[in-house]
Formats: C-alpha cells, structure tokens, sequence
C-alpha cells in the first residue's frame, strides 16, 4: 500500500496509520537489518519524503526512520543524502519540516556518517 502511494497517488488519508503499524514491524526486525529490509527503507520508507500531503504524516515517517537508525546505523547515510536530494527548493513549509528531522537524524550521526556525507550536506547549504 506505502509503495503504491508513492509511485501512484499523490493523495492517501490512511499513510499515517499504515505508518504507525510499519514502525512496529521495524521494531521486531532483528538488528543488523537484512538487505531486503534495507531496501525496503531506501525503495519505500525514503521516497515517502516526496509527495506533497508529506506534512500529513512527516512525524510517523521520521519514528520509522529513527527506528531503522537504532536498528542499523549504517543506513543514516542513505536517509540524509535522499533528503538532500528531494530537498523541496521551492516550497518553505516542506523545507522547515525537512529541517527538522534533518536535525533529529543530525544527533543520531557518528563522526564516521558524517565524514561519508560532508560534501553532500555543504552542496545543499552553499
């Protein structure tokens, strides 16, 4: 259903919702996260930052992904430079919610994910 409402329709009432059950799938997932629930996060859960209703459910997105952090830190890269790359240029409300989950992941980095995405977060504020 995630997966449908991303690449198909731009409106979903119940994404939220499926959201709140999706997060407690990931909190049964077993640590570290096999590829297939990797790409789940990269092909299903990242892609969700795109549509324009993101606002309704920006909140239920960012536990999932927290969760998949704690579950596997080394996806953080994946989820900051997609952010960097759907960043929404020309629409501020979506930018100020993109901040902020940009800060939340920001305390979950090392000093190791930061040093593979520098250069991608210095495009983005240059």
């Amino acid at each position: 259903e995630l997966l449908t409402f991303v690449h198909e329709i731009e409106e979903h009432g119940g994404v939220k919702d499926l959201l709140g059950i999706y997060e407690f799938i990931i909190g049964g997932l077993s640590s570290p996260l096999k590829q297939c629930h990797k790409s789940s996060f990269k092909n299903v859960l990242l892609p969700l930052h795109r549509p324009s209703c993101f606002h309704q459910y920006n909140k239920a997105l960012l536990s999932c992904v927290k969760m998949y952090l704690i579950k596997d830190p080394s996806v953080i890269s994946d989820a900051l430079r997609y952010l960097v790359k759907v960043w929404p240029w020309r629409n501020a409300s979506k930018q100020i919610l993109f901040i902020d989950e940009f800060e939340a992941l920001w305390e979950m980095t090392t000093h190791n994910d930061f040093q593979q995405i520098q250069n991608v977060i210095g495009k983005l504020l240059s």
